[in-house]
């Protein structure tokens, strides 16, 4: 059974995130993915890890887009959110809807109004070295040709 493909699962994990710390989503993710995580090689070490990920971008999350304060650097944020994407690619069942890497952003700040650009503007997609900078590049210039 995939639990990314647990709804039920999902949605159980999502309210337990809101109202929990760190320590006890690390614990909830050992508790439910204990026979799993024995089976595909996922240490308790890599769960604390992904649960620590999870709540710490999903703070800065709410901090950045909600409440307008942000509580870290983007760069470090990009970090984080590069770390847990790396660790989902690797384990997969360790994957939920309510990751960050499974979400964008989060509502916004009320203050902010919605702008629509006359030309587009293209995100470096977190670009961390010399490679994916000439990656992004290639699309960007892929994108203006087509535009």
């Amino acid at each position: 059974m995939s639990i990314a493909n647990d709804e039920d699962h999902n949605k159980e994990l999502i309210i337990h995130n809101d109202r929990h710390s760190a320590n006890e989503t690390k614990q909830y993710l050992s508790d439910k993915f204990s026979a799993t995580a024995k089976s595909m090689t996922v240490t308790p070490q890599i769960i604390e890890k992904v649960a620590q990920l999870k709540v710490q971008l999903q703070k800065a999350g709410y901090a950045y887009y909600v409440l307008d304060q942000p509580i870290m650097e983007d760069s470090v944020y990009d970090q984080l959110y590069r770390q847990l994407q790396d660790l989902e690619a690797a384990y997969p069942e360790l994957v939920t809807a309510d990751s960050p890497t499974q979400r964008v952003g989060d509502r916004p700040a009320a203050k902010f109004t919605s702008v629509k650009h006359n030309i587009p503007l293209y995100s470096l997609e977190n670009a961390f070295n010399d490679a994916e900078l000439a990656k992004w590049e290639t699309r960007w210039q892929k994108q203006l040709v087509e535009a």
